[in-house]
């Protein structure tokens, strides 16, 4: 909730936020300390999202990049968001996949859902670990509203298959006890949510990792409209050129272009 009033601040300004949500314990999991269950990172969002509308009705505009990495557990609520739920209005979101990811979707092969930890490794979710999410969701302990149910977790597994609940098409299987999705379907699901509505796009992990200029800080997100990575409270200076400037007898004078350009990204610099 500092994150929140952070953005707050930034909104006010009238500037954006981008944030990575793929490190929040799943939906339906156990949370130690309050000896409760998580209400999983989707909630989470619509906090960020509130926070943004009510800084919008003071006639400012604050935006928002949502991430979440496509291993995730909860990643079907994510796709899913903004075309049947129609949620996160104030949100840009984009699926985090990896060149394992993609090399996956090419083999029409599987890849195993994973839960983040607070030291940033991961453990793969398990077959139980899955039915108890599920299991503690359906007792109402999982981002249930007063006097009603919660909403049903996004997978099920019958017979050692895993199908996805919102439409009962199978979409992944168990493997040595592990939950695996069909990397190819999932990208189906993200590439047909898109058509849809412009939402999600994609964030290539190992592509900004590899550009990263200050490899011992942590780059898995951008700015709200995605131009630029980010590390953690970056900010992300734009600057624009009138090109009308450098219009002369219906021509481009690309040379003096060309040396205000490099001036101006040196100013932003």
């Amino acid at each position: 909730f500092e994150t929140v009033k952070n953005a707050a601040l930034i909104h006010k300004q009238g500037g954006g936020t981008g944030y990575n949500f793929s490190w929040l314990r799943p939906r339906g999991s156990y949370v130690k300390k309050s000896q409760g269950i998580a209400s999983g990172p989707l909630s989470f969002m619509e906090q960020f999202n509130t926070q943004t509308e009510i800084i919008n009705q003071g006639n400012r505009r604050g935006a928002n990049m949502g991430i979440l990495n496509v291993d995730h557990p909860d990643i079907l609520d994510f796709i899913y968001s903004k075309t049947l739920e129609k949620k996160l209005e104030n949100f840009n979101i984009s699926v985090g996949i990896t060149d394992e990811f993609m090399n996956k979707v090419k083999e029409n092969g599987f890849y195993p859902l994973k839960i983040g930890k607070k030291d940033y490794s991961k453990e793969v979710l398990t077959k139980r670990k899955l039915e108890i999410f599920i299991e503690n969701i359906e007792k109402s302990k999982a981002e249930a509203e007063v006097g009603k149910k919660a909403v049903p977790h996004s997978l099920f597994i019958k017979e050692n298959k895993v199908y996805d609940r919102r439409t009962n098409n199978e979409i992944g299987r168990v493997n040595k006890g592990i939950v695996e999705l069909n990397a190819s379907k999932i990208f189906d699901l993200i590439a047909n949510s898109a058509w849809k509505s412009g939402d999600p796009g994609l964030i290539f992990l190992d592509k900004i990792a590899k550009n990263n200029p200050i490899p011992f800080e942590r780059l898995e997100a951008t700015n709200p409209c995605g131009e630029q990575p980010l590390h953690p409270y970056d900010a992300c200076n734009l600057g624009s050129i009138n090109l009308e400037k450098f219009v002369k007898d219906k021509k481009v004078n690309y040379e003096n272009l060309e040396e205000n350009i490099k001036y101006i990204v040196r100013f932003l610099d």
